[in-house]
């Protein structure tokens, strides 16, 4: 019985999510609501983690918290069902999504066909890696269920998983997301039980993706879509890290629902998804101090864009959707958490690394190995896919161009601020970039692959017979 519960706990903080989601983008297609039920896994677990949070602060002794969730359930289906019935006869102008052509659609299914292969695999690969190490990786047992364990076993005290003594491969710094919801999740089932970290790291291995998925699914086609899924699970170590019960995989869930939903809010000039793609960039800060990057970054490449296109309303309500996360991590910072370990030297030392040419030498190397080899292929991927873009061809809609301008800078700019931490490390560089080179492109590589199979010709069209005339 334990094990059920373990995998349906969370369901009240998925609908809430999904709710919330609808409810601020109250769009009704089939992809579309299919697109945010999966925002709602991230939407959903974000906001339970912060509220979570205050109930610590306030009284986290015997607070009846799954109560308080289905409360909140409750109330947002009751004004979601209300919504509904006033806006049934409304009209609504949809995301477009273009129709593959008749020959394409035969390649489509074929596509499909092996994504669901693929997705067969990909469950059997989550299963074989929780049950060999149902603890998780190092980190797991190190930094998140420890946290969640200090958490749950002495609640009075659980501003003790934040001490400065702990050793600092701990990171009492991190943000509090997954540890967080594993353990109001062991508080709500009365047990400790690591199958609802196993959950967890579920919902945001293939929430994620599903949201790659869905999101080339409106931008581009489900062909399209389904070649660069396929691509994602065949990476090994997305499905290690994503079985892992660690924060890579979460916070590559938000860096990718951010991006996604501000490249739609931009070329469709739609409030909600500004908002939306505020929150999700907040709750990439709430996950992982790499987060923290994705805040400020997304803010000033926004900024930039929105007085350029003289829209600076848009920047305002991204704030709106970022705020809340925003404030409550500006306070477990400033209030409650230890510094960090990266931010430790003086001025002049920082200052000698930076104009040091060897440390970017090394870190160039690691970058190269890595493009050569990521994924564990026997051939380069990477280089593939590039080699694959120039040979058929890039092609952007008009339409999609500035918003993919925005979103391209804001990764550029997120694996800079990556090189920057590497060259200021306090740790041996080399050491630094073998132990989490992979895990820090991992997490943003979903985005790039969004952003490389919404800018190509269309998969489906490359086996055409006839020239393909694009408008």
């Amino acid at each position: 019985m334990i094990y059920i519960q373990s995998m349906l706990i969370y369901l009240p903080a998925l609908a809430i999510g999904f709710l919330l989601v609808h409810l601020i983008w109250p769009e009704r297609s089939l992809l579309i609501l299919l697109f945010k039920a999966i925002l709602g896994i991230g939407a959903g677990l974000g906001l339970t983690s912060l509220l979570y949070f205050f109930v610590l602060l306030i009284n986290p002794v015997g607070f009846p918290f799954l109560t308080l969730q289905i409360v909140i359930l409750l109330v947002l289906l009751f004004i979601t069902i209300r919504y509904e019935h006033s806006t049934r006869h409304a009209t609504r102008a949809a995301l477009h999504v273009p129709p593959p052509t008749q020959h394409a659609s035969r390649i489509t299914n074929y596509a499909l066909l092996i994504l669901l292969l693929s997705l067969i695999i990909t469950i059997a690969s989550f299963i074989n890696f929780s049950i060999r190490r149902d603890q998780g990786g190092f980190d797991a047992w190190m930094i998140y269920n420890r946290a969640a364990r200090f958490i749950y076993r002495d609640t009075v005290n659980w501003r003790a998983t934040l001490s400065p003594d702990l050793y600092s491969g701990s990171h009492a710094d991190y943000p509090l997301l997954v540890p967080a919801n594993v353990a109001w999740a062991w508080a709500s089932l009365g047990a400790e039980n690591i199958r609802v970290s196993l959950a967890q790291s579920g919902l945001f291995l293939f929430g994620c993706i599903g949201l790659l998925f869905t999101a080339l699914a409106q931008v581009r086609s489900i062909g399209q879509a389904s070649l660069a899924t396929i691509i994602l699970m065949s990476f090994s170590g997305f499905i290690r890290d994503g079985s892992s019960q660690t924060a890579d995989v979460p916070l590559a869930f938000y860096i990718l629902a951010s991006i996604v939903l501000l490249y739609l809010a931009i070329q469709h000039n739609n409030r909600s998804l500004f908002v939306l793609s505020g929150f999700m960039a907040g709750l990439a800060g709430w996950v992982k101090n790499e987060g923290l990057l994705v805040i400020a970054i997304s803010l000033l490449m926004l900024f930039f864009f929105c007085i350029k296109q003289k829209s600076i309303h848009s920047f305002f309500q991204f704030i709106a959707g970022v705020f809340f996360p925003a404030l409550v991590i500006a306070y477990f910072k400033v209030a409650l958490a230890p510094p960090g370990d990266l931010f430790v030297g003086s001025l002049s030392e920082n200052f000698s690394k930076v104009v040091d040419p060897a440390r970017y030498s090394l870190i160039l190397q690691f970058i190269f190995h890595e493009i050569l080899y990521y994924g564990g292929w026997p051939f380069s991927l990477v280089l593939s896919l590039l080699v694959y873009g120039f040979v058929f061809g890039f092609h952007l809609p008009k339409d999609f161009r500035k918003a993919f301008g925005v979103v391209l800078a804001i990764i550029g700019m997120q694996l800079i601020g990556y090189i920057g931490i590497y060259l200021i490390t306090p740790y041996d560089l080399k050491w630094h970039l073998t132990t989490s080179l992979g895990r820090t492109i991992l997490q943003v590589f979903p985005s790039l692959l969004f952003l490389f199979f919404a800018s190509i010709r269309d998969f489906g069209n490359l086996f055409e017979s006839h020239k393909v005339i694009e408008s």
